[in-house]
């Protein structure tokens, strides 16, 4: 049946404002479908920082960082879902660094299911641009997980790494702290047991520090101080793995490993605190067997 445009303009002058209605409708479905399910949907791979405001009530340094229940609940695997039951992220990598404290510096590596806005030149998830620095929230397996983007790029073959033997000088210590103290020694990532630095020589000497003895509260309020003996300076020569950033090499996240700069290391049998770094050198071995 050839179809003429007279023909149509008779359809088109029967059709009842009923069914004008219900065919605009049908229309509009259609469009919406076309527009919503014609979004260019892929997957993205992003790096989040775990901070959140509403752990504490105290704005220092530590105050966002994540909590130790929280810490140990997370796992590479775990997913979140959206109403339909469909997978929009899910955990690939964890660091999970220890802190002085109860908190910990935790690094999730996430891949998010994100459509792409041609109008903004952004990917989108769940209605947030996914922008370096935006703060995003995560419900992984029921756990409720807030943080920033601190890539949302991340390098396909991933961040540049390097090894480093660095020297460092720990002041004033007791003999107690320095007994704890063993070559061997191990800080990991808690997420898969990586080791990423290990303590490789000991040495101890004469403390440099004085220490505060006494206060006399006289009219001048003198402070005396003087050597302890009891206490010794430990010189330790520390093996990490570091990784670039901005032509820095950073440890366990945060830490940039350069000379005159402090580091912290957590083993599991003291917390080592402000190790003043003196000497850092590219570690350079053949056998791969010996690499952390």
């Amino acid at each position: 049946m050839k179809i003429t445009l007279q023909y149509l303009k008779k359809r088109i002058a029967t059709i009842t404002p009923k069914q004008a209605f219900i065919l605009l409708g049908v229309a509009s479905v259609i469009l919406f479908s076309i527009k919503y399910f014609g979004l260019k949907k892929e997957w993205r791979t992003i790096k989040i920082e775990v901070v959140g405001r509403d752990w504490v009530n105290s704005f220092d340094q530590y105050g966002y960082k994540t909590p130790y229940w929280l810490s140990e609940k997370l796992a590479i695997g775990q997913i979140e879902k959206n109403s339909r039951g469909k997978t929009i992220a899910e955990v690939i990598d964890i660091e999970n660094y220890r802190r002085g404290g109860e908190e910990a510096e935790v690094y999730l590596t996430v891949k998010v299911r994100a459509e792409l806005n041609k109008k903004m030149s952004k990917y989108v998830f769940k209605g947030q641009a996914l922008d370096l620095g935006t703060p995003i929230e995560l419900r992984l397996s029921n756990i409720y997980v807030p943080g920033q983007i601190i890539d949302e790029n991340i390098p396909e073959k991933g961040y540049e790494q390097k090894e480093f033997i660095i020297t460092g000088k720990w002041y004033g210590q007791e003999k107690w702290a320095i007994d704890r103290l063993s070559t061997g020694d191990k800080m990991t990532n808690r997420s898969n047991g990586e080791v990423i630095a290990e303590i490789v020589e000991i040495e101890t000497q004469p403390t440099t520090t004085n220490m505060f003895s006494s206060i006399a509260e006289t009219s001048g309020k003198q402070v005396y101080i003087e050597s302890n003996p009891n206490r010794k300076d430990v010189l330790l020569s520390i093996r990490l793995k570091a990784e670039k950033h901005d032509g820095d090499w950073y440890f366990a996240g945060h830490q940039i490993v350069k000379p005159n700069n402090e580091l912290w290391l957590y083993t599991d049998e003291i917390n080592i605190s402000e190790l003043e770094i003196q000497q850092v050198k590219e570690y350079k071995s053949n056998d791969d067997k010996n690499r952390l």
